[in-house]
């Protein structure tokens, strides 16, 4: 903890990530989100991925921060901009949602794809239901159905019941 401490307070953006990691885990020290999204801001404003992509969750959770919708979309995209899956998909959700973005189903379905192209199991899913409901893209259950298996082989539960459904429907 000390090393981390000593290199981030100098400016070292991958000790600055690893100690806003700990604290907002709680690993070896009290958890704490406010210190947890000190350091990582300081990592993100760094360019560092990671470090960008959990500012974006702090604040659309409002954890040691304001919630802030907004905020998060710019760390989001930020952090998806350099390839991250998880900032990727999570653009994604605030695209379709609306939140702190204007919505745009045809954009969340792009940065679905890109985070599902990573193995994401909540960008596979994301993107299944899109091409369930033809949100975003050309309406296509076989398409789906792949995506639902996917996220189903990864652990989402809810892609397996929709998977199930398809499977039920014939498709």
């Amino acid at each position: 903890m000390k090393w981390f401490n000593l290199a981030a307070e100098h400016g070292d953006a991958e000790a600055q990530y690893n100690l806003g990691y700990m604290f907002s885990n709680g690993l070896g020290i009290e958890k704490n989100y406010s210190e947890a999204a000190k350091w990582l801001r300081l990592a993100a404003m760094q360019n560092n991925a990671i470090a960008q992509s959990m500012l974006g969750c702090m604040y659309e959770q409002g954890l040691g921060v304001s919630k802030d919708y907004s905020e998060a979309a710019k760390w989001f995209r930020l952090s998806a901009d350099q390839g991250n899956a998880d900032a990727q998909n999570g653009i994604g959700e605030m695209l379709v949602n609306g939140f702190g973005i204007q919505t745009d189903f045809i954009e969340a379905a792009k940065w679905f794809q890109l985070s599902a192209d990573q193995k994401n199991p909540k960008a596979e899913y994301n993107l299944a239901v899109m091409y369930d409901q033809g949100t975003g893209v050309n309406q296509n259950k076989t398409i789906a159905k792949e995506w639902y298996k996917k996220a189903c082989d990864h652990g989402i539960v809810e892609g397996c019941i929709e998977l199930s459904k398809l499977n039920e429907q014939g498709f």
